[in-house]
């Protein structure tokens, strides 16, 4: 019985929302649930993702850096438009250095805190100096914007399909770890049936589909489109988020409460039991009222928090059945 409660212990030592928290926010070649690729290292799939995501930023930067030279050398008065160029070569080093060193949450911030905002005002900027701009300039710059957007677009159609190959490789990983803690839950004796069943609705749910709308898409438009209706976690504004990790999580709390709450009632902990429930009851309530929408960071936090609140509480029931 010792070890029975030393297994369970540790099974909540590390939730598996904090463990694979990096891969929210894809057109992969493997289609399979077992595909190779997706057998990849964490670290490796998730330095694909950085690598992917930019390249496709040094593509928009190249699109707009060009808009703005061609306006500084076909107008006069817009100097102005350098201190745009300079925030964009700036922003760029800063976030290869972050893609770099794979530091996913400060490339994350840093793209959205500077790099689009800076992206914003540029196009802002431009606009503002074609304003009244027409006869042979106006020509001149129409023709050379048409050129840069071209090469933009077939850019973005390779760097879409890199990051959407890193994304489905990612969600294929996430899942496949995730089935082996089950299965390692399944074999010390823990009813994992309802992990199982989560995992496989994540599979037809989403990564299926997604390799589906991928496989269609024709170009970098598309694939973005695509990647941006199936989210396994909480990435898609407008499309289909699974909450996957958070679901796990608290489905794993409960199994293994479920697995001592017989000892427990037996040791006196049945009020104990019921509180830490309580606290996974909540977090499921809170996931079943957000459904496939995304829920706001406040709203994942309290979900977050009543998950760390039943784990403690699981751990302490724990730590008196070891002590009896």
């Amino acid at each position: 019985m010792e070890l029975k409660y030393a297994m369970l212990f540790a099974l909540l030592l590390v939730p598996m929302v904090s463990a694979i928290g990096g891969f929210n926010g894809a057109a992969g070649a493997s289609g399979g649930h077992g595909s190779g690729s997706s057998r990849m290292g964490m670290d490796e799939i998730k330095g694909e993702l950085l690598t992917s995501s930019m390249d496709n930023v040094i593509c928009k930067a190249d699109f707009m850096n060009g808009v703005l030279e061609s306006m500084m050398e076909n107008v006069n008065g817009t100097e102005n438009l350098q201190d745009d160029l300079d925030a964009l070569e700036t922003d760029v080093e800063t976030l290869q250095g972050y893609s770099g060193s794979g530091d996913a949450n400060g490339y994350r911030l840093y793209l959205r805190d500077s790099f689009a905002p800076h992206m914003r005002a540029a196009r802002e900027n431009i606009m503002s100096a074609r304003h009244g701009v027409g006869g042979s300039v106006g020509e001149q710059l129409r023709i050379e914007y048409d050129s840069y957007k071209s090469e933009y677009h077939a850019c973005n159609d390779e760097s879409m399909g890199r990051f959407s190959e890193a994304k489905v490789n990612a969600y294929e990983a996430a899942l496949e770890r995730a089935q082996e803690r089950a299965d390692n839950m399944s074999a010390k004796g823990i009813d994992a049936s309802g992990l199982d069943s989560l995992i496989r609705d994540a599979w037809e749910q989403v990564v299926d589909p997604l390799q589906d709308a991928l496989d269609e898409a024709e170009n970098g438009t598309g694939a973005k489109d695509a990647i941006h209706q199936y989210c396994l976690f909480n990435g898609c504004k407008e499309g289909l988020n699974f909450h996957f990790w958070v679901k796990f999580e608290a489905e794993k709390l409960d199994s293994v409460l479920a697995s001592i709450s017989d000892e427990a009632a037996e040791a006196g902990l049945s009020d104990d039991v019921d509180s830490a429930q309580a606290d996974i009851d909540s977090a499921s309530d809170a996931l079943e009222d957000a459904g496939t929408a995304q829920y706001t960071d406040g709203a994942g936090q309290g979900i977050l928090d009543d998950l760390h609140s039943a784990a403690q509480k699981i751990k302490a029931i724990l730590h008196e059945l070891r002590s009896s």
